[in-house]
């Protein structure tokens, strides 16, 4: 079989699902297009066939150094996805796509397609409306709930320890002379001890969770790009999809919304945590402090324009500006 991500067209997953299929019981249609998305690591095709349920989004994984097939990662993906929609009993409002078949060898998996927008599709529509926004951002948090007490839910520390022995590496960044990174590098170390006190929910994380990647599909809420690949505490699902609105607010297409930041983001929380919100905001302003600090010292400037760097460093300074006051209106 091929081996190489080039040679992997709509035609071989049309051979390959024909193969793996029975189509004798059906009328024998199998169509294949794309691939409509491409990444480091996989391609995905659109497929419909007889002897699936339904539309089916066909991904085919590689590694992304060797490019060869990724045969424990379809695995993986495959089998997160039946652990998820066993738990959520999909397809109910709050859902992730179902999985429909799995080719190891291949590095192959169907799974459900799903038809409908990103949430971050909507809100950026100049139609969308802080009400409407909201409305959005509630949908969100109440997915990431239902999703986390579907998991092995209990109560855990957050691994305050580990997160500071890290700091010392900020401390040698370039970063570390710009004053606002180094008060915030500060405040996380004031911080620490009571942060460290508070028990958190743990539960399997969905690993990349950001408005981009929940679909609203007719009257349902879908969670796609789920990764599982381990537990810990909750704060780590909801501080990196926080800190991504936050930045989102900077981009034109959500301007409009940017006076409404601070409404939005607790709708999102509340939404989450139920009656349950203040003993959240500690842990969870701590975990973004610390996310953004990493964020910032990580990513603009490699392979990005000065004036990229200026705009998204100042960025950078309004938001742990922000995230530094309110750590120290907390603690």
């Amino acid at each position: 079989m091929p081996r190489s991500r080039e040679n992997i067209t709509a035609e071989l997953v049309q051979e390959w699902l024909s193969c793996r299929l029975d189509l004798s019981a059906h009328d024998g249609h199998c169509m294949v297009r794309g691939p409509l998305h491409e990444r480091e690591n996989s391609r995905v095709f659109y497929a419909e066939c007889a002897a699936l349920p339904t539309p089916a989004a066909v991904k085919w994984c590689w590694h992304p150094y060797t490019l060869q097939p990724d045969h424990d990662s379809a695995v993986r993906q495959f089998e997160a996805l039946r652990r998820v929609t066993e738990a959520m009993q999909a397809p109910g409002h709050y859902a992730v796509p179902r999985p429909y078949l799995l080719d190891r060898e291949r590095a192959l998996l169907a799974i459900e397609w799903i038809a409908g927008k990103t949430i971050t599709a909507s809100i950026a529509s100049w139609g969308c409306g802080a009400n409407t926004a909201q409305g959005l951002l509630v949908d969100a948090g109440n997915w990431l709930r239902h999703f986390h007490r579907a998991g092995p839910l209990h109560d855990d520390r957050l691994d305050v320890e580990n997160r500071l022995r890290n700091l010392s590496d900020y401390d040698k960044s370039a970063l570390a002379r710009e004053r606002v990174f180094s008060l915030g590098l500060a405040e996380l170390r004031r911080s620490a001890a009571a942060v460290a006190s508070i028990n958190l929910n743990r539960s399997w994380l969905h690993g990349d969770f950001k408005t981009d990647n929940l679909i609203i599909s007719g009257q349902r809420i879908v969670g796609i790009d789920l990764q599982i690949k381990h537990e810990n505490a909750v704060v780590y699902d909801l501080a990196p999809f926080i800190n991504h609105l936050d930045l989102a607010f900077y981009s034109p297409a959500f301007w409009r919304l940017a006076p409404t930041r601070e409404r939005l983001i607790t709708a999102f929380i509340e939404a989450y945590s139920e009656a349950d919100a203040d003993s959240l905001l500690l842990p969870l302003t701590w975990v973004r402090l610390y996310l953004m600090l990493s964020a910032w010292d990580t990513g603009p400037s490699r392979g990005s324009s000065r004036l990229r760097t200026a705009i998204l460093g100042r960025c950078y300074r309004s938001a742990i500006t922000r995230l530094s006051a309110r750590l120290r209106e907390l603690c």
